[in-house]
């Protein structure tokens, strides 16, 4: 069967588009260009959370600010905003008593409702078809091929993640947005001096300038706990050595990335029980003396909690959070609680906590094409909000990658950097902060993992 290629996008002659690479600013570049407009496929409890996504991302890179030198687009962004919601013309769907009420509310927009037969009656180069439903999507785009149309389709949440290159919108995507959703967090709230308007000036500002900004950096000073819980979601357990890592080293570390580096909203330490690391007071004392640093975590199980009392006086610092993990131990972790709020640290019990998604039991490679470890890497949880992971020089994308090549045979290079290298630090990391895919996607199954498990099984 004959094909074409244009803009990223494969076009099956006999009807239907595959293998679609593009995102949200591609498509909204396309939309503005070529003057089209988009109907919606499905009317869903989804529909309201894809335009307000979309929204959010094309209201940031449509904003004022100047790309930065590390990306390819130019200087001087061409297009504004435009709420998403003025390109829909109107929605099909497959269900016959949505489309016989004929209309639905959009956001204050009354939108017209047909079923999929229309798709076949439109000038179908104006259109763009946008999938807004996730459980339906490959159903959907079956239907529409089989329809034997050439129009351009997309699902919301697996068409529009791919970046061929380093644009405004990755910068959006995993700079500016997980920052800004971080900073709002409630627990975050006390001892904020930035308002969200002046916080996000900020961040716009550093990136406009260059710099490197981070919203959660974690180092790993120790694999060492007090606790053997059979789901740990670290892995810890399956280590065959658990040590600390020597706080000289600890130290190098934070003062390596640090020269480099030039906001970071959160340093978390992990993983292990941290508080029980030798030289948690060094290392607090280092991280409190340097103003990139708006903020530091520490989460400990609780299960013990230190005696030392001028790691208490530290602890209090108002830049400090202690999160006390709910492993369903009250008999403990309440003894724990009171200790820490004695001694007016601030702290966070996690109450919600009380299940988690169980870790893959089999880590072997999944051999995955580049395509789709892209479409993991950049719609995965983890690699949104979780911290790029710092151990003994060198900066991973995420801390599985870590533990896969502890006890697994997984190695890659391409999942982090070494800092030690002494190249420019800088560009080394603004480069891993913008990658688009993870080897380490290969070997995990964070994406599909639903079982629901206990924390602190022991």
């Amino acid at each position: 069967m004959k094909q074409k290629t244009y803009n990223n996008l494969t076009i099956n002659r006999g009807g239907g588009i595959l293998n679609k690479k593009t995102n949200i600013q591609e498509l909204y570049e396309n939309l503005v260009q070529n003057h089209k407009k988009i109907i919606l496929f499905g009317i869903g409890k989804g529909v309201q959370d894809c335009m307000k996504q979309m929204n959010t991302f094309l209201s940031i890179v449509c904003d004022n600010w100047d790309s930065p030198y590390y990306i390819d687009d130019s200087t001087n962004y061409p297009y504004a905003f435009d709420n998403i919601i003025n390109f829909v013309e109107y929605a099909v769907d497959n269900d016959g008593e949505k489309v016989k009420k004929g209309s639905f509310d959009l956001e204050g927009k009354e939108i017209k409702v047909y079923s999929p037969d229309i798709l076949n009656k439109i000038e179908q180069e104006r259109y763009i078809v946008l999938i807004t439903t996730r459980l339906y999507e490959d159903e959907i785009k079956r239907q529409i091929l089989n329809m034997n149309n050439n129009l351009e389709q997309y699902g919301f949440y697996s068409d529009l993640c791919h970046y061929e290159k380093k644009n405004r919108g990755l910068i959006a995507e995993r700079i500016i947005i997980p920052y800004m959703e971080l900073i709002r967090q409630s627990y975050y709230q006390k001892n904020r001096e930035l308002s969200d308007k002046e916080e996000y000036e900020r961040l716009i500002g550093l990136i406009s300038a260059g710099k490197y900004v981070n919203n959660i950096i974690g180092f790993e000073i120790t694999t060492v706990c007090n606790l053997n819980c059979r789901n740990c979601g670290d892995y810890i357990p399956r280590l065959k050595k658990h040590q600390h890592v020597p706080t000289e080293i600890v130290l190098r570390d934070i003062d390596t990335f640090f020269e480099a580096a030039d906001l970071v909203f959160c340093v978390t330490l992990v993983s292990g029980e941290v508080l029980f690391h030798p030289g948690i007071k060094q290392i607090l004392k280092r991280l409190l003396s340097i103003d990139k640093v708006e903020r530091i975590d520490l989460v400990t199980n609780g299960i013990r909690y230190p005696e030392d009392e001028e790691l208490f006086q530290l602890l209090k610092n108002k830049k400090i959070m202690v999160h006390m993990s709910n492993y369903n131990m009250p008999e403990k972790t309440d003894i724990s609680r009171k200790i820490y709020t004695e001694h007016e640290v601030d702290i966070r019990f996690m109450e919600e906590q009380v299940s988690w998604r169980s870790v893959d039991k089999d880590i072997y490679n999944r051999q995955l094409d580049r395509e789709t470890l892209e479409k993991i890497y950049l719609k995965c949880s983890l690699a949104r909000y979780c911290p790029q992971i710092i151990k003994e020089g060198k900066i991973y994308l995420c801390g599985r990658a870590i533990r896969y090549k502890q006890i697994s045979a997984f190695d890659s290079v391409h999942d982090y950097c070494d800092m030690q290298e002494k190249r420019n630090i800088k560009d080394l990391l603004l480069n891993l902060k913008l990658e688009s895919f993870m080897d380490a996607c290969n070997w995990c199954d964070w994406a599909d993992a639903g079982v629901a498990v206990n924390p602190g099984e022991q």
